[in-house]
């Protein structure tokens, strides 16, 4: 089991590529929860990354 000290969900609205998710910031950014609640988005398909300690300015590779 993986655990995280503080997690981030990241999503992507529809299906993208690894290569993608590198060049394209993340449609949402859920952070620092136990719990998350996805009633808020709409209707699609979405490619999530779980990642530890997520921060948009550290480059991603």
């Amino acid at each position: 089991m993986v655990s995280f000290t503080k997690p981030s969900i990241l999503l992507w609205q529809g299906k993208i590529s690894k290569e993608e998710m590198l060049s394209i910031e993340p449609d949402y950014i859920l952070s620092g929860s136990s719990s998350y609640n996805f009633d808020f988005l709409p209707y699609d398909d979405y490619t999530i990354l779980a990642v530890d300690k997520y921060n948009r300015r550290l480059n991603s590779e």
